[in-house]
């Protein structure tokens, strides 16, 4: 099935975790990541890739490859560290860390999208008949409504710690939808949850560099919104205090961005990441 253009970045995003995957010295291993992205996949990716001078459709996106590869670490250091057995992928969209990644068997983990994602997506593994490595739950809904009734329905438990991803969704959302995200995230986050967002810097919307890729998505209905001048201040204002690190710096390189065509100024890289542990009390019913 074809996925409307937001969406569609779901399989683009698959695409190139696939196309990492066939690299000899791949930064983490997706073998479904080429089933998931289909054909209209890789179609967006090659849009994508077209804005880069030289560009190929058989090279990997370096900033997309550091990401997954760095929310992968981080996601399995709070699981570990913190003793987390809650994971919530927000727009989880193609993600297969619930396949991939060395889980504990205890771990449940809630996928949440829209529901013609979420079709698209079983769809695609009840035909490749793949068993995750942890307990596992698709949550239809859409983050601009009511996500969390549902994701409690699933069997999430408002009351303990739990990981909350939320990759590549920031940046596509309407500006007056993001307080009302983090008012929902934060009914549903207890005290000691971890949270790992990644946002698109202001820097970047103003750099020359980046138009191609705006007008792109602008042009396929999928426009990139706004961006944030310190995400460690941003997030403190929804109640999460921690750090954030950007694509190149020591630990988010992965021995990958020195040798990348650089786009931006070291200044100016396109997205932050950020990772922050919630400090307010528990939940309440």
């Amino acid at each position: 099935m074809a996925l409307p253009p937001v969406e569609a970045t779901a399989l683009c995003m698959a695409a190139a975790r696939a196309l990492e995957t066939q690299q000899p010295k791949r930064l983490f291993d997706d073998p479904l990541a080429e089933a998931l992205a289909g054909p209209q996949g890789f179609e967006v990716y090659e849009k994508m890739q077209s804005c880069l001078p030289g560009h190929s459709l058989h090279t990997p996106s370096t900033g997309i490859s550091i990401r997954t590869r760095y929310y992968d670490d981080a996601l399995l250091r709070a699981v570990n560290e913190l003793e987390i057995d809650q994971i919530v992928l927000l727009g989880a969209g193609m993600d297969t860390r619930a396949f991939r990644l060395p889980c504990p068997n205890a771990i449940q983990l809630y996928e949440v999208d829209q529901p013609c994602v979420c079709e698209h997506k079983e769809s695609v593994l009840r035909d490749l008949d793949v068993t995750p490595r942890c307990s596992r739950q698709m949550v239809a809904a859409d983050l601009e409504f009511d996500w969390v009734t549902p994701l409690q329905k699933a069997g999430f438990d408002r009351t303990r710690p739990a990981a909350f991803i939320m990759e590549g969704v920031l940046p596509y959302l309407p500006e007056p939808a993001i307080p009302e995200l983090f008012a929902a995230l934060g009914e549903v986050a207890s005290a000691g949850s971890w949270l790992g967002a990644d946002m698109a810097s202001v820097e970047y919307f103003d750099s020359e560099m980046a138009q191609p890729f705006l007008r792109m998505w602008q042009e396929m209905g999928c426009p990139l919104h706004s961006g944030v001048k310190d995400p460690v201040v941003f997030l403190a204002n929804f109640g999460w205090q921690g750090s954030a690190v950007q694509i190149g710096d020591p630990d988010a390189s992965f021995g990958r961005w020195g040798t990348a065509p650089r786009l931006f100024a070291p200044a100016t890289p396109p997205y932050y990441f950020s990772i922050s542990t919630r400090q307010s009390a528990p939940a309440t019913e």
